[in-house]
């Protein structure tokens, strides 16, 4: 556990479970630091907090998602890695320059504002965000969104029974004892 101060910005620098942890604690009271140096080792031993050696969050959104895909094409159908490339495109129009770890939950409630604006359905919206779920959970960022980043309601609807009169044959009045529609 260290607190050191460059320029005027306080950092942290400590290990939990033999994994070094490094990050600036963007404050230069020295008393917010402590504080946020202490929900910061309660984090890192949770798991929560990706230590120093996890670069992935670092790259930018683009690099990110095109690099999760290729890690997971071995275990995805054919189709499925069509689906999500296509489900990456709108994604990657709205974060793709931007460092994962820049991305805020104010970013994603625009990005689906955006998309709900342009008349998108919801199950394509969660569609997207799930995409965007993976990727900021091998990130290990997910957990900042889990508790504000909600799917939107989906309405499916459940067809009914054709009654006799719809039936295929009912319009043409089929001859013969087999047929359903016959009078």
């Amino acid at each position: 556990m260290a607190l050191t101060k460059r320029g005027k910005t306080w950092h942290t620098h400590f290990f939990v479970d033999g994994q070094r942890f490094r990050q600036s604690l963007e404050t230069s009271d020295w008393r917010e630091a402590q504080q946020k140096e202490k929900v910061l080792i309660a984090q890192a031993s949770q798991g929560k907090l990706a230590p120093v050696s996890q670069q992935f969050s670092k790259l930018t959104f683009k690099e990110a998602a095109d690099k999760n895909l290729a890690e997971r094409i071995a275990h995805l159908a054919p189709r499925s890695v069509q689906t999500e490339r296509e489900r990456l495109k709108p994604l990657c129009l709205t974060f793709g320059p931007v460092k994962v770890h820049r991305i805020t939950v104010e970013m994603v409630r625009t990005y689906v504002a955006d998309r709900k604006a342009t008349n998108v359905a919801n199950k394509t919206i969660n569609l997207e965000l799930g995409v965007l779920r993976g990727v900021m959970k091998r990130a290990k960022l997910w957990h900042h969104f889990s508790d504000e980043i909600k799917p939107l309601p989906v309405h499916t609807q459940i067809g009914r029974a054709m009654t006799l009169d719809e039936s295929v044959c009912a319009p043409y009045r089929c001859p013969g004892a087999f047929c359903l529609g016959a009078t």
